[in-house]
């Protein structure tokens, strides 16, 4: 109802079981908005379709490049295997954030505007 064009992952969808959760979320009719930004995600193969590491979306002329960060503590409790063992990600947010600037860099389409979803504590 509220035409989200994008959401991040956090602790409460690690808890409910991430395949589990992404596979009822993210195939909605037509399986369009919202995409499920999960950047620091090290196995996107293992979530193919139901995640995206970045995004540059148009909206009334506008290009929002979206990023979508898990934070530390949230990845030390995915890592001790209290939710999903199938999950690996990266810590280095520095690095994954980087990374994907030189990505958009490279694209056709360059961001206007940046914004970063981050999921956890600071």
């Amino acid at each position: 109802l509220m035409v989200y064009q994008a959401v991040a992952v956090g602790e409460e969808e690690f808890r409910a079981g991430l395949l589990d959760l992404l596979s009822l979320y993210t195939l909605q009719p037509k399986n369009e908005l919202p995409k499920v930004h999960l950047s620091n995600l090290e196995n996107p193969t293992d979530f193919a379709d139901l995640t995206t590491r970045s995004d540059i979306i148009k909206t009334k002329g506008v290009n929002l490049g979206v990023i979508g960060l898990t934070g530390a503590a949230v990845i030390e409790k995915v890592e001790t295997g209290k939710y999903d063992p199938r999950v690996k990600l990266n810590k280095r947010a520095t690095d994954v954030v980087n990374g994907i600037f030189k990505e958009w860099d490279k694209g056709k389409v360059q961001p206007d505007i940046s914004i970063m979803l981050y999921q956890g504590p600071f």
